[in-house]
């Protein structure tokens, strides 16, 4: 089966996009509930578990032009940063619970689960066939070592604090 048709990777893709949109527009100024964020994550971590493992005949062969720039990186940090901080004001929290909250970086979480998605996203969107086996590679694995755990981290501080919304 072409990775393009793998119900796995058609249901991984549609929460990806929907994740990346999401930010995008958190970015953007939307006011976008803590909840709708969570949930898209969440519906985004299971999607990723049914990834399937493409053979890759030859690694690195996507061109970098599709990776996002540092400036592209801070510039959805920015935005989240600018999202998640004023929600923090609307939700009574103790001190102690306000120092906790920011001291796990959700905003930088949200941030590197976007990065890992849109470069790849970028190069899906092209078609080309011989990119497919490499960014699914590069979903899962990154998935597995790094960007699960920026989503799971992300959705413990989210999950406490949608229950203390005002």
């Amino acid at each position: 089966m072409e990775l393009r048709n793998d119900p796995g990777v058609v249901q991984f893709v549609k929460c990806a996009n929907d994740y990346v949109v999401l930010v995008e527009r958190i970015v953007n100024g939307d006011n976008v509930a803590i909840s709708v964020v969570s949930k898209t994550l969440a519906i985004l971590y299971a999607a990723a578990f049914d990834l399937p493992n493409p053979e890759l005949a030859d690694k690195d062969v996507l061109p970098d032009t599709f990776n996002m720039t540092t400036d592209d990186f801070f510039g959805i940090f920015n935005g989240v940063i600018n999202w998640f901080h004023p929600k923090l004001d609307s939700i009574k929290l103790e001190p102690a619970e306000l120092e906790a909250i920011t001291s796990k970086y959700v905003d930088a979480d949200l941030a590197e689960v976007y990065s890992h998605l849109k470069s790849g996203l970028r190069a899906w969107e092209t078609g080309n066939k011989a990119f497919e086996p490499e960014i699914v590679f590069e979903w899962k694995f990154s998935f597995e070592t790094h960007w699960g755990c920026h989503a799971v981290n992300a959705l413990r501080v989210m999950h406490d604090l949608a229950w203390k919304v005002k």
